[in-house]
């Protein structure tokens, strides 16, 4: 122990958090894991879960991304949440799990990704409340003035932003 807090007031002084270090919902986000994803935004490919509070990447600083000439490939991105599991910040691809799966349109609702709007994921009525809780907590505070929700669809028996 003596050894670690020497070397660690060696090398500079304050201790930095991992950048997927939570303690409790609403605290994760998704970020491509390269430093400029595609058009500035994570895919399924690449994709990982940090705290929404964490340091910018040291390994993207700097970076000079490419002009964006196309749109990601929006259905299978909208289908990627963070969520913090056992003090780690994990990514989940909804469409790999059963709360996605469907029979009817009717059987789909949008659940917002940051819990009050904005880019939203598809999911089972019955499994809304539940990945609500997962990814926000029990208690959110929105403003009054929320986004229209997005059109959403069973596509392939999977539930799908249109």
């Amino acid at each position: 122990m003596r050894f670690f807090v020497a070397v660690f007031l060696l090398a500079g002084g304050m201790a930095r958090a991992k950048p997927s270090v939570c303690d409790g919902p609403g605290q994760c986000q998704v970020v491509p894991r390269s430093c400029c994803g595609t058009c500035g935004s994570a895919t399924e490919d690449d994709a990982i879960a940090v705290n929404v509070e964490a340091e910018e990447r040291s390994e993207c600083a700097g970076s000079k991304c490419p002009r964006c000439t196309e749109a990601p490939n929006a259905d299978r991105a909208h289908q990627l949440v963070a969520v913090c599991e056992k003090k780690t910040c994990r990514l989940l691809k909804l469409d790999r799990l059963p709360l996605t799966a469907c029979r009817a349109d009717a059987d789909c609702v949008p659940v917002p990704v940051d819990c009050c709007g904005g880019l939203s994921v598809a999911v089972r009525k019955d499994a809304a409340d539940a990945l609500k809780r997962r990814m926000c907590g029990r208690t959110v505070m929105c403003p009054a003035v929320a986004s229209p929700a997005p059109a959403v669809a069973c596509v392939a028996r999977r539930c799908a932003v249109l």
